[in-house]
């Protein structure tokens, strides 16, 4: 597969870490290169969740994740 010259690259980095006893925090950091390799933006998202509940397939929770996360990452590619 071949790419263009003009494809941006967007990497995503999850942290977890503890909220209290029943609770996580999760930190999602979305970074955006541009075609170079140049470092465009990050965008981040942060939640607090109840604590396991990402232990297993994230299927919808990804998606919404990703969803959430577009319209910043679109603006840094505008």
């Amino acid at each position: 597969m071949s790419r263009g010259s003009n494809v941006y690259t967007v990497d995503g980095t999850v942290r977890l870490s503890s909220a209290g006893l029943s609770k996580e925090k999760i930190r999602i950091d979305w970074q955006v290169k541009e075609p170079n390799g140049a470092t465009k933006g990050t965008v981040s998202q942060e939640n607090v969740i109840p604590k396991g509940s990402l232990n297993g397939p994230w299927g919808a929770i990804a998606d919404a994740a990703a969803g959430a996360a577009a319209p910043g990452i679109k603006k840094l590619v505008q």
